[in-house]
């Protein structure tokens, strides 16, 4: 068992499944299986199927989930 990793960088997340709850910061997880399931991409876990995946999708999924959550904040405070 691993402790405290993010499904954001573990090889087994994705986040094109769903692409609406992408943008919130959600992702489905090829480990688990259960449909309507969304893990979220930067919560702090325990994970027994955390594998690591490439660095490079680390790099990637993190600047372009940043910018997807401060279009949403920003969208949802104009509307404020």
């Amino acid at each position: 068992m691993t402790d405290h990793v993010n499904c954001i960088d573990c090889l087994h997340f994705d986040l094109r499944t769903a692409p609406a709850m992408a943008k919130q910061g959600y992702g489905v997880c090829a480990k688990d299986g259960r449909p309507g399931r969304y893990e979220s991409a930067t919560f702090d876990r325990t994970c027994r199927m955390f594998e690591a995946g490439p660095i490079e999708n680390s790099q990637k999924r993190r600047p372009w989930l940043e910018a997807e959550q401060e279009r949403f904040m920003k969208k949802i405070m104009g509307a404020a």
